[in-house]
């Protein structure tokens, strides 16, 4: 497996608890069964992939205007 697929792999297994603080724009989606759903934007951003070289996550982070 290449260094790339595996920083892939590490970022699709890898979960993170997020605080209510780190989330904006927050709209209500549907409910259903046990459960309702929301969207939100998530200000810290979600994982693309490991740095290696960093030794670092890199994330997405939402543009504010």
């Amino acid at each position: 497996m290449t260094e790339e697929k595996t920083a892939q792999s590490k970022a699709r297994n890898n979960w993170e608890v997020i605080a209510y603080e780190k989330l904006i724009n927050i709209k209500y989606l549907t409910q259903g069964g046990f459960s309702i759903i929301y969207k939100a934007i998530w200000l810290d951003g979600y994982i693309l992939c490991w740095n290696d070289s960093k030794k670092e996550w890199v994330k997405y982070r939402h543009q504010l205007d």
